[in-house]
């Protein structure tokens, strides 16, 4: 559960990472770029959500509730 909830930060980090590199390529004008940039933020949601699904697990299953 430990290591999964310290991936999950990592994906977290990562996350905003991604917005904030968007956010600066479309106010640089680099909009080639910045549509780059979304499609890796798509995969990186993609990630997040599969972590946040086996931290639920994880817990449930430690709780006796899974």
């Amino acid at each position: 559960a430990q290591s999964l909830h310290a991936i999950q930060i990592a994906e977290l980090a990562d996350h905003d990472g991604w917005q904030l590199l968007i956010k600066l390529a479309d106010e640089l004008g680099q909009g080639d770029m910045a549509r780059a940039f979304r499609g890796a933020l798509e995969e990186e949601d993609r990630h997040l959500e599969t972590i946040r699904e086996l931290v639920e697990k994880s817990c449930l299953s430690e709780a006796g509730a899974g």
